[in-house]
């Protein structure tokens, strides 16, 4: 990543994230209750906007980012006392092993040129917790797919996620064939980011029904109606479907009470909301 390009960026950071303010008044909400009480690390802060907010519920907060000029960004305003922000790059971080109860990265890995290398540190620097359940990317121009994604199941990532729209390929394209033959060696899953939300009646049309392909409709229920997601139960299985991978793009509160008020049978949405995500994560464990 281009370093200066980054420096010139942060003054207007801030006014750039506007749009996402929403999003991010949620993450302030939920993250301090995971975070109460331990040592955290912080990577790409950009100006501190996240660490700035949750940082009071740190035991001690250390907040990084490649950019100097983020970081002098960070500084300016008024700092929590056990919050210090740092330059630091994610691919080669300076701090012992296992020194850090919970490692923050928010909205970065996907643009990291080196994606693998920073789960690798990450996965030295932070304490072995089973509650955490990660998904590594690489991109289209990697020549050591095979190589990443044995690091990223080694280093316990239990699957692989891709958002052909901010990486920048298609789906279909024959140089990502590669890709997945090796994610299919290997019984790693894909998460497709499909970054769209007015495609209903082409996915009905063109997508066939196979145990191998789950949905997640979580930040769609603004978009479509009930009637719409019982025909999509309906062809593809109430077994195939999860709720929640991307939070917090919405309010789930809101989303939970719009999924309810479809009418669905309890059994149904119990299915839907925890039954088919851990039996599906209960599978790729076991591969």
């Amino acid at each position: 990543m281009n370093k200066k390009i980054w420096d010139l960026y942060a003054p207007i950071y801030k006014i750039a994230m506007l749009p996402d303010e929403k999003t991010y008044k949620l993450m302030y909400h939920r993250i301090p209750k995971v975070i109460q009480n331990k040592t955290v690390l912080e990577i790409a802060t950009g100006p501190g906007l996240l660490a700035k907010k949750v940082a009071y519920s740190a035991k001690k907060m250390i907040a990084t980012d490649y950019s100097e000029g983020m970081i002098e960004e960070a500084k300016k305003g008024t700092v929590p006392s056990n919050l210090s922000f740092e330059v630091a790059d994610a691919t080669a971080l300076p701090y012992k092993d296992q020194s850090f109860d919970v490692v923050i990265i928010a909205n970065a890995l996907h643009i990291m040129p080196d994606p693998e290398k920073a789960l690798q540190e990450i996965s030295e620097l932070v304490k072995s917790d089973d509650a955490f359940i990660g998904y590594g990317t690489l991109h289209q121009g990697n020549t050591n797919s095979a190589e990443i994604l044995r690091n990223s199941k080694k280093n316990g990532l239990l699957g692989l996620k891709l958002h052909s729209d901010f990486q920048q390929f298609n789906i279909d394209d024959p140089d990502m064939y590669p890709v997945y033959a090796e994610a299919e060696k290997q019984g790693i899953p894909i998460l497709f980011h499909m970054g769209d939300y007015s495609h209903w009646n082409e996915a009905l049309d063109v997508l066939q029904p196979s145990e191998r392909l789950y949905f997640d409709f979580s930040s769609t229920l603004q978009f479509i109606d009930g009637d719409m997601l019982r025909k999509f139960l309906d062809k593809f299985g109430e077994e195939q479907f999860f709720f929640g991978s991307d939070f917090p793009m919405w309010d789930p509160a809101e989303e939970l009470k719009r999924l309810v008020s479809f009418g669905l049978l309890p059994q149904t949405l119990r299915l839907l909301l925890s039954d088919n995500f851990s039996r599906f994560i209960a599978t790729i464990q076991r591969v």
